[in-house]
């Protein structure tokens, strides 16, 4: 999908996908000032979300903690963060 306008920023139209995702997948919607600062490109900080997501399943209220207050990250911007983890379908 292309960008578009900031939600809230002004009247704007948005475009649709549907994306089907796995069991077990864990989806991250965030602002920017999570994965990115002043020292840090937002391509490192977009690996080291990944990386953070990455391995074992997780309490995802723990996981966010954990995003929020990194150690050693200095925070320059408000930040966001919610993860959701995708449940199993009904059977059949």
């Amino acid at each position: 999908m292309p960008g578009g306008q900031s939600l809230g920023v002004a009247p704007a139209s948005y475009g649709e996908a549907r994306i089907r995702l796995r069991p077990g997948t864990v989806l991250a919607l965030y602002t920017d000032g999570l994965v990115e600062t002043r020292t840090r490109p937002f391509d490192q900080g977009i690996l080291a979300l990944r990386s953070a997501l990455a391995g074992p399943r997780r309490d995802l209220d723990a996981t966010c903690e954990e995003l929020a207050s990194s150690p050693g990250e200095s925070r320059e911007d408000d930040i966001t963060i919610v993860l959701a983890r995708i449940l199993p379908g009904p059977a059949g």
